[in-house]
């Protein structure tokens, strides 16, 4: 039986601004894909307000991206935040705050 959630980590963020993520940002996020990222062809941006503040890990891209396909509307929900590692869960079962996304 598919899940209706997935918690994922983004990384990355001292290297863009050192942005320590809020609950703010819940309603700005924006995930967009980058297919031209030379490190990782499945590379996902994390977007605040269109500024690029981090990727999605390697360890969980492509969960999300399939997650995403799958799930048109998800809602986001931050757990924990550093300016090293944010954890966040996409939902697809409530309707408070939708995920922007490019795919």
């Amino acid at each position: 039986m598919p899940s209706n959630y997935l918690f994922f980590s983004v990384v990355g963020m001292k290297y863009h601004g050192n942005h320590e993520f809020s609950q703010y940002d819940e309603n700005n996020i924006k995930l967009e894909k980058d297919p031209n990222n030379i490190y990782d062809k499945n590379a996902i941006k994390v977007l605040i307000e269109d500024k690029h503040v981090g990727y999605i890990s390697t360890e969980d891209n492509i969960k999300v991206k399939k997650f995403m396909k799958k799930n048109k509307n998800l809602d986001i929900e931050l757990f924990s935040s550093d300016n090293q590692r944010a954890v966040f869960m996409l939902n697809s079962m409530s309707n408070n705050i939708q995920v922007k996304s490019r795919f």
